[in-house]
C-alpha cells in the first residue's frame, strides 16, 4: 500500500517536470551577474524570487504525453492550487471523464483511483520513513509553481542562499545544492 502512495507520488513528480519543461516561458531574462562573490549570487536569487509566479489561487489545464516502453500515454489533467493550503491533480483523458486524482495537502497525500476503484491516504510522516528524501507539501507546491526550494524546508529563505552553488556561464545559470544524503 505505501508503495503504491510512493509510485502516485513519482508519477506526480514526473507530471509537474512535464508540465515545466512544456509550460509557458517568460520573455524575461534572469540577467546575467559574475559568480564571484555572496554579493552576486544573492543578487541572482532575488532576481529569481521577483520573477516567480505569485498566486493565491492557481487554475491549469495540461496536456501530457507519458513516453513508456512500449506505450505511449496521453491524457488532459487538471491542477487546481490553492497557495499554502492544498492542490489536486485530476486525469480526464477521455470525453471529459475524470480516471484519476491526486489530493495533496498540508497533511496527507489521497489518490482516487476511479477505473482500478482503490482509495489511498497517506501522511507525510510514513512516507518521509520510506525515502530517503525529506519532502512537505510545501516541496511539492514549489515544484509545481517553479519556486526554488530545499528539500523537506517550507520555505527558501535569503540564509540559505549560501547553501547552493551557482554556475553561469553566459546567458544560462546552474543552481545546485547537496542535500544530507549527498543524492541531490
Amino acid at each position: 500500500m505505501k508503495n503504491r502512495v510512493i509510485y502516485y507520488i513519482g508519477v506526480c513528480i514526473l507530471l509537474a517536470g512535464t508540465f515545466l519543461m512544456n509550460s509557458c516561458k517568460s520573455t524575461q531574462k534572469v540577467g546575467t551577474v559574475a559568480t564571484k562573490g555572496a554579493k552576486e549570487q544573492t543578487e541572482f536569487f532575488n532576481s529569481i524570487k521577483q520573477q516567480a509566479i505569485q498566486f493565491n489561487t492557481l487554475t491549469a489545464r495540461l496536456n501530457v504525453t507519458i513516453d513508456l516502453p512500449g506505450k505511449n500515454l496521453s491524457s488532459r489533467v487538471d491542477l487546481k492550487m490553492i497557495k499554502d493550503s492544498a492542490f489536486q491533480l485530476s486525469v480526464v483523458p477521455l470525453l471529459g471523464f475524470e480516471i484519476f486524482r491526486i489530493e495533496i495537502g498540508k497533511e496527507e497525500i489521497k489518490v482516487l483511483d476511479r477505473l482500478n476503484k482503490k482509495y489511498v491516504v497517506e501522511n507525510y510522516e510514513q512516507m518521509r520513513s520510506e525515502s530517503p528524501v525529506a519532502f512537505n507539501f510545501y516541496n511539492l507546491q514549489a515544484l509545481f509553481t517553479n519556486h526554488i526550494f530545499i528539500p523537506g524546508d517550507k520555505e527558501f529563505l535569503p540564509s540559505e542562499y549560501t547553501r547552493y552553488k551557482l554556475i553561469q556561464e553566459g546567458p544560462t545559470a546552474e543552481i545546485r545544492i547537496t542535500d544530507n544524503l549527498n543524492i541531490i
